[in-house]
This record gives C-alpha cells, sequence and structure tokens, in this order.
C-alpha cells in the first residue's frame, strides 16, 4: 500500500513540479542606468538583464515609463540588434512592449537608450515588468552632470557637491530621475544635510528623555506629622 502511495505521489509530482516552475516570475538580475545631463535635455542608457523568461508567456515585455516630457531617438537593441517594440502613449503612464528575440534564454541583456527634453531635469527612467531578487543592490544609476556644474540636491539620493560622474547603488529601476543642479557649490544646508540634522535632533532628543527619565531626582510623597 505505502509503495502504491509513494508512486502516485512521484507520478503527481512529474505534472506539479514543471507547472509551478513555469509560473516563477520574472526576475530583473541586474541594471546599469546612464544617465548624462546637457544643455538642451539628457541621454538615457539602460543596460537590464532578464532571468525567468517563461514568467513572459507571450514573448513580450512590457516596460512603462512616466511621460513627463518629449522623448525621441527611442532605440532597443540585443547584441547589437535592434529588437521589435511597441510604443502606446497616454497622459501619465507610457508603455513600451518589446518582442524577444527567438531563442532567447535566461540572462538575456538588451539595452534601451533614449533622448529627453523636459523641465526641471526630472528624467524619466524606462521601467521593465521585473524587479530584482530584492536579495542586493542590483540596480547602478550612473550620472554624468555638465562640466562646472554641480549637483544640489538629487531623487534617488547621490552625494551632493561634486560633479562630473557620480554612481549610486540601488535595489530597483527608479521610476525617474530627479537632479537639480547648478554651477556652484551647494553650501552646508543642503537637502541631505537638512535630514541628516533632523535625524540627529530626534535621536538626541530621546536619549535626553531616556537620561531624564532615568536619572531624576525621586519625587518626595507625605511626610510626618509631630503630635
Amino acid at each position: 500500500m505505502k509503495k502504491i502511495i509513494a508512486m502516485t505521489l512521484l507520478f503527481l509530482s512529474a505534472f506539479t513540479i514543471p507547472a509551478f516552475a513555469a509560473e516563477a516570475p520574472p526576475i530583473l538580475e541586474k541594471g546599469i542606468i546612464e544617465v548624462t545631463v546637457g544643455s538642451e535635455g539628457s541621454d538615457v542608457t539602460e543596460q537590464l538583464t532578464l532571468t525567468n523568461l517563461a514568467g513572459f508567456p507571450d514573448g513580450t515585455v512590457e516596460h512603462v515609463f512616466t511621460n513627463l516630457g518629449s522623448t525621441s531617438d527611442l532605440t532597443i537593441t540585443a547584441d547589437g540588434e535592434e529588437l521589435d517594440f511597441e510604443v502606446v502613449e497616454d497622459e501619465i503612464i507610457n508603455k513600451v512592449i518589446v518582442t524577444l528575440p527567438e531563442g532567447a534564454g535566461d540572462g538575456f541583456s538588451y539595452n534601451i537608450s533614449y533622448s529627453y527634453t523636459g523641465s526641471e531635469n526630472r528624467i524619466p527612467i524606462v521601467i521593465p515588468a521585473a524587479s530584482t531578487d530584492g536579495n542586493g543592490n542590483d540596480v547602478l544609476l550612473r550620472v554624468t552632470i555638465p562640466e562646472g556644474q554641480y549637483l544640489q540636491s538629487s531623487f534617488p539620493i547621490i552625494d551632493v557637491g561634486e560633479t562630473g560622474t557620480l554612481e549610486e547603488y540601488m535595489m530597483n529601476v527608479p521610476n525617474f530621475v530627479n537632479l537639480e543642479i547648478s554651477s556652484a557649490p551647494p553650501g552646508f544646508i543642503n537637502p541631505i544635510n537638512l535630514w541628516t540634522l533632523f535625524g540627529l535632533v530626534i535621536i538626541l532628543g530621546f536619549i535626553g528623555a531616556m537620561a531624564y527619565s532615568l536619572f531624576k531626582p525621586a519625587k518626595k510623597t507625605g511626610g510626618s506629622v509631630n503630635a
């Protein structure tokens, strides 16, 4: 009887295990996002690597990007060959649907490049319908600002006060990159320093309250009454 049950479970597992494997979500294994800021706009290049391509059953990878301004010269390539894609425009969120080439397997890498013209240096990033596994900072953001310009503040947060090429690792692809730059180096009072000071004030206040509660003099209650 035990042998029959074991054989039955083995038989069922032969069908159920592949089904579960096919449902594994696609993973963004790694990404490199390069943003080069110019006087009339910004150039963006994304290098993305995907695994678990079986999670895209129709052979296409959907991407989204926020409609913040004018995007031009959109090109998507893999191994030097252009890939077919379709752009679906909307008022707020645009979509880019990329057709995977025949024979594409796990570890599939491709490049996205485009030029962007918008206001306030808020630059949209094309995001694939796949996230990292969340176990590390697998996405590198590399920002290059013009010579003689300095980063005042940014999202995602990058060290301010620097010029040239700046890098920051993060867990996933951001919706956009916001860069505030000017020709003068930032002073001590900048958004990052303000948040740091705010955090220090909170911590010091908490420590002070704890110290006061531990070492404050004991309050005397009652007293003796002389007859």
